[in-house]
């Protein structure tokens, strides 16, 4: 089973995957997140549909990514 301390670390060797990615290093982080909360999200039985959807725009500014409701 997936600990929420298991997606953390995950999370953490992501963010500095992606730092190390020459080009578009955020585009990185999103491709590697998703599957790590789509993967949590169902290894704990959530209903939840699990929707990213990236650079949104929003009336006061622009999102990176929107997941369901919660913007990052």
């Amino acid at each position: 089973m997936t600990t929420y301390s298991d997606v953390v670390k995950k999370i953490n060797d992501a963010a500095i995957e992606a730092v190390n990615t020459p080009n578009h290093p955020e585009a990185k982080l999103r491709e590697l997140v998703a599957p790590l909360w789509d993967d949590y999200i169902r290894s704990k039985r959530i209903n939840l549909s699990f929707a990213p959807r990236d650079e949104r725009q929003l009336a006061n500014g622009r999102a990176d990514t929107v997941f369901n409701r919660t913007i990052s």
